[in-house]
């Protein structure tokens, strides 16, 4: 007579709410709302996810504001956006607008403190377009001057940024 072994079940234990957040938070940083979206969305109650978020901003590791002048960084030097655009994504990613403001103020006191020249967006649209398209001369036909100030607006440069930059690439003999 044989006698059954007992399967091994396989059963983790559940995880709290704050271990997911810490999960969460050690692959990329979040705002304080798409963390506490994100904490919804794996089942975790309302009253949870709120005392969880609150206990990773009294131990700092969530911040708002810091989260948001890192993402203006890098979307303004390593993607090339522009104003609006960044301040598009941060209110995708739930940031207040006080904080957008306040970050897109830091940035640019920051571009006008280095020491290698003040640079600002029309500046930075001048190098992605001289980048994308390098220089001209002559005249743009209608439909490369629109193809190349509708690249920098997709950017999220403005419409006098825009053509600011076109004029900057612009080669005369």
């Amino acid at each position: 007579m044989t006698v059954p072994m007992p399967q091994a079940q396989n059963k983790r234990p559940v995880a709290s709410c704050y271990d997911v957040a810490l999960t969460q938070l050690g692959r990329r940083d979040f705002s304080c709302a798409e963390l506490h979206r994100r904490l919804l969305e794996k089942g975790f109650e309302e009253k949870e996810a709120a005392e969880t978020i609150a206990r990773l901003l009294d131990a700092r590791y969530l911040d708002d504001a810091r989260y948001a002048k890192a993402v203006v960084r890098t979307r303004a030097q390593l993607s090339g956006w522009g104003v609006q655009r960044i301040r598009l994504d941060l209110k995708k990613r739930l940031i207040p607008s006080a904080v957008i403001q306040q970050a897109l103020a830091d940035y640019e006191e920051q571009i006008l403190t280095q020491e290698d020249g003040a640079e600002d967006w029309a500046d930075k649209a001048t190098d992605l377009l001289t980048r994308k398209y390098g220089r001209w001369s002559g005249t743009l036909e209608q439909k490369d001057y629109a193809k190349r100030l509708g690249f920098l607006m997709r950017r999220g440069y403005s419409f006098d940024q825009a053509k600011q930059a076109l004029e900057a690439t612009r080669d005369d003999l």
